[in-house]
């Protein structure tokens, strides 16, 4: 039972010293997506059962409240610029709208047609804010999943242990062994 066990540490020792060499060196651990994005390219993403932002998630949630998304996806910083962007874009929008009903309540058509102007380039913005939002929540989202399937591989490894029966002729006629088969893949 000790050479067992003994064995067994040395597999273990050496599945993780090979699989160290293996992975992509430049990877640590907590890396953001600033980091990440020169990386990997978004449009080589591959979904796996493992992964654990959802792409469509992260962009449905920002579709909702932009940066949400991002948020979700642990880049919180990132979501809070983009909640800004479109909290600006909105009070632009709000400021061209009260301008431009100031100026038909009082009378002055400048008034009215510069808020008008201010209205129209706010929701323009809006839009724009909203829609790029959602296209980099799902990015985000590919990038940082693409990002931790790498980490898996870097520090991963499985043990599987088979038993066995397998029955031998001896002089005394026939008898049964027992075995562990031990397989390690990294």
């Amino acid at each position: 039972m000790k050479r067992f066990i003994i064995i067994l540490a040395i597999a273990m020792a050496s599945a993780l010293g090979a699989s160290a060499q293996v992975a992509n060196t430049e990877l640590t651990e907590g890396m953001k997506y600033e980091q990440l994005k020169h990386m990997y390219n978004y449009k080589e993403y591959s979904e796996t059962v493992y992964d654990r932002y959802s792409p469509a998630g992260a962009g449905i949630a920002s579709f909702f409240i932009p940066g949400l998304g991002q948020m979700i996806s642990r880049e919180v910083g990132r979501g809070f610029a983009w909640f800004g962007g479109a909290a600006a874009a909105y009070i632009v929008t709000g400021v061209g709208g009260i301008f431009a009903g100031s100026g038909q309540y009082y009378g002055e058509t400048q008034l009215e047609n510069t808020g008008a102007i201010i209205g129209l380039v706010g929701m323009v913005s809006m839009i724009t804010v909203d829609i790029c939002a959602i296209v980099d929540a799902v990015r985000v989202a590919k990038v940082k999943n693409m990002y931790e399937q790498d980490l898996r591989k870097k520090y991963a490894f499985d043990v599987d242990f088979h038993p066995s029966v397998n029955y031998i002729q001896t002089a005394d006629g026939v008898q049964p062994t027992a075995g562990l088969t031990l397989a390690l893949r990294f």
